[in-house]
């Protein structure tokens, strides 16, 4: 996606006309887009889409407690997301709405429908909540076939609660093969690996944020590798 493209879909609506224009008439300084008010507002475009990934993670988890979803919690999810800005078309929301809106065309759910949407919902959320604490979602679009790992020279980056140790056991690992761990996803990154457990990182952000980063760079044509832990331990033997 173009930068113009990407500031377009990112700003209000209201706005797109006004920069369409001065951009066509070569005008751009007419509304400035390295102004603070911008950078500010992709901000705040980034945090309402945060929000609504935890929201609606938390929400598949609390319908999931019954192992059931009936017409009623089917129609709050999806006036939920039709009415959260961004929610349709953000992750996992992009998943889960279609899905919805098909199963409640008719305005109820019959027994393959409440199935399906049980499987849907349970790939979002990491199944329902356990003591142990949330997992990791299964909505997460993991590389498929998980691709050989070449570790010398390549940047990693970890996310989630990781059973093989802390992540300075991890980091020491991949540096002793020659590679190198970053903070946050980016265009430079290789590999996302996903511990196997979640954490709170999952429930506030930061977790949450980093799959979608990898997501939005992979779209985009950045061949960043989206790992599962068990994948990246079978690849160090």
């Amino acid at each position: 996606m173009s930068v113009f493209k990407r500031l377009l879909s990112a700003l209000p609506a209201e706005h797109h006309v006004e920069l369409t224009t001065a951009l066509s008439r070569g005008r751009a300084n007419s509304y400035d887009t390295s102004a603070p008010n911008v950078p500010r507002r992709l901000a705040s475009e980034r945090r309402v889409a945060t929000r609504n990934m935890d929201e609606l993670i938390g929400m598949c988890r609390m319908v999931l407690a019954d192992s059931a979803v009936d017409d009623h919690e089917a129609r709050f999810l999806l006036d939920w997301i039709e009415k959260n800005y961004l929610a349709a078309s953000e992750w996992p929301g992009n998943i889960l709405y279609p899905r919805l809106a098909a199963a409640m065309a008719d305005g109820h759910l019959d027994p393959e429908e409440e199935a399906e949407l049980l499987q849907v919902l349970a790939k979002v959320a990491g199944g329902p909540p356990a003591a142990a604490g949330p997992a990791v979602s299964g909505a997460v679009p993991y590389d498929d076939p998980p691709p050989t790992i070449a570790f010398p020279s390549n940047c990693f980056v970890l996310t989630g609660q990781f059973v093989y140790g802390p992540r300075t056991k991890i980091t020491a690992v991949i540096e002793s093969r020659g590679g190198h761990v970053a903070s946050a996803v980016s265009k430079k990154c290789n590999y996302l690996v996903v511990g196997t457990f979640g954490s709170d990182e999952w429930l506030h952000s930061t977790h949450g944020t980093k799959i979608i980063k990898a997501i939005e760079l992979k779209q985009d044509g950045t061949p960043i590798r989206i790992l599962t832990e068990r994948h990246w331990t079978d690849q160090l033997a």
